[in-house]
């Protein structure tokens, strides 16, 4: 019972976070769903509630969904899902988690504190971004963080960029 309560608080916040920000689901609520359910249903659970979530903050925002920056990302992230799924199937669970999980940190912490590391730009950059969130989304179900690492490396604006997360994290939520 405690441990449904935890689940539905931690998707309830995370998809607050989802709808408040463009993104943050994952973050908020793939550790404790790992956690509870293991590294493989944890991430196809995370995969699953982010779709859904997606799908609802979209039809609030598609007005805003940019589709030549969506298919600049959503192109080259699917390969990489299919990449993120065998390395997630074939390596050891714990050292994977710890590789990744300091993938994310490293990208959100330069993100914050240095004007350098933002160095998504362009094609190119989105390019990138998308493989990383392709990886990132089939390893731990947190695709964010590459795509937030474009947005604020390319100036994106907040509205825009929220819109066309949802497009993103649900084509690749599915394809997870």
């Amino acid at each position: 019972m405690v441990q449904a309560i935890g689940l539905g608080l931690v998707v309830f916040v995370g998809a607050a976070a989802q709808r408040v920000t463009g993104l943050g689901f994952s973050l908020v609520a793939s550790p404790y769903l790992v956690l509870l359910l293991g590294p493989f249903d944890g991430v196809l659970v995370v995969n699953t509630c982010a779709v859904l979530t997606a799908l609802i903050v979209l039809t609030q925002v598609w007005r805003d969904v940019d589709p030549r920056r969506a298919a600049l990302l959503i192109g080259p992230a699917l390969p990489a899902v299919v990449a993120g799924a065998w390395m997630a199937r074939t390596l050891p669970a714990p050292p994977l988690a710890v590789v990744v999980g300091l993938l994310i940190l490293c990208a959100l912490v330069a993100v914050v504190t240095s004007e350098r590391a933002r160095v998504l730009r362009g094609t190119p950059g989105a390019v990138v971004a998308g493989i990383g969130s392709g990886f990132l989304n089939a390893t731990v179900g947190a695709g964010g963080p590459a795509v937030a690492l474009y947005a604020v490396s390319s100036g994106w604006a907040q509205h825009r960029f929220a819109a066309t997360a949802q497009l993103v994290f649900g084509v690749l939520g599915v394809a997870s």
